[in-house]
């Protein structure tokens, strides 16, 4: 297999910026992906900060593999939804500024009929933020909320007016009882960014998030997959729930790093 990009996200550690960068170089990823919502939002960095957090990456070896936006409402919804798109492109250009080519963003549910007024206006805010991240030269990535890859497939591909994808997470495949495998074969072509996490699935529906290796997600399979597809994004380690998340992150990193090794 070839040797795939490896990050860790950095909102894992409890710990001040540069605390938790020091702690993400000793899991040995190359990359972080930062919150650029509550952890480093754009305000709070001048360009000397900025250029004083790229130097303390370069010196530990890492680099900025990408970024992500928390959403409060899904990313479509009325609801202050100006002030949303402002915030997206403000921190799409502060990615790019990163050195970062990707901003990962929570999507909420999409519509089922992509040519229904909902589906309409979803598309609209896409082509919309597709269209500033042609002109900075960065590209959302999608985090799904319970869609079938199809619809998914259905909605990324219609949107023409710049870059957009996906941001592959295989811990939710497994919660929504989908195959991690065949959902990233429908999804070929769209990836743009890959989570490293797993999951159980629950008797009753809905699931709860594992270790690396512990849930039922099939890693060497998936892995194979992405070399198959000449993958050539980022897989970030990101632990949402656990007794000791910062330790399962770095379990994470080398688990993979010792499959890629197989």
């Amino acid at each position: 297999m070839p040797r795939f990009r490896l990050a860790v996200a950095t909102r894992t550690w409890a710990l001040s910026l540069l605390d938790a960068i020091r702690a993400a170089a000793e899991t040995g990823a190359s990359g972080v992906l930062f919150d650029v919502r509550h952890e480093l939002p754009p305000a709070q960095l001048s360009d000397t900060g900025r250029r004083d957090l790229l130097h303390v990456l370069r010196e530990r070896g890492l680099q900025v593999a990408a970024t992500s936006f928390p959403l409060r409402y899904p990313l479509a919804a009325e609801h202050q939804l100006e002030r949303r798109l402002a915030a997206l492109r403000e921190a799409m250009q502060f990615t790019y500024r990163l050195g970062a080519e990707t901003l990962c963003v929570p999507s909420g549910r999409c519509p089922d009929d992509l040519a229904s007024p909902a589906g309409q206006h979803w598309k609209e805010v896409l082509s919309d933020l597709a269209r500033y991240g042609n002109h900075v030269g960065v590209a959302l990535a999608l985090t799904p909320a319970g869609e079938t890859p199809e619809r998914l497939k259905a909605l990324v591909t219609s949107i023409t007016t710049g870059p957009i994808g996906i941001d592959f997470d295989p811990a939710q495949c497994v919660h929504l009882g989908q195959s991690t495998s065949e959902s990233l074969r429908q999804l070929y072509g769209l990836i743009r960014h890959v989570q490293l996490r797993d999951g159980v699935r629950h008797l009753s529906g809905g699931g709860e998030e594992t270790a690396v290796g512990q849930g039922a997600v099939d890693w060497l399979e998936l892995l194979a997959l992405l070399s198959e597809m000449e993958y050539p994004g980022w897989l970030t380690a990101i632990r949402l729930t656990g007794d000791d998340r910062p330790r399962d992150v770095a379990r994470a990193v080398r688990q993979v790093q010792r499959w890629l090794m197989m």
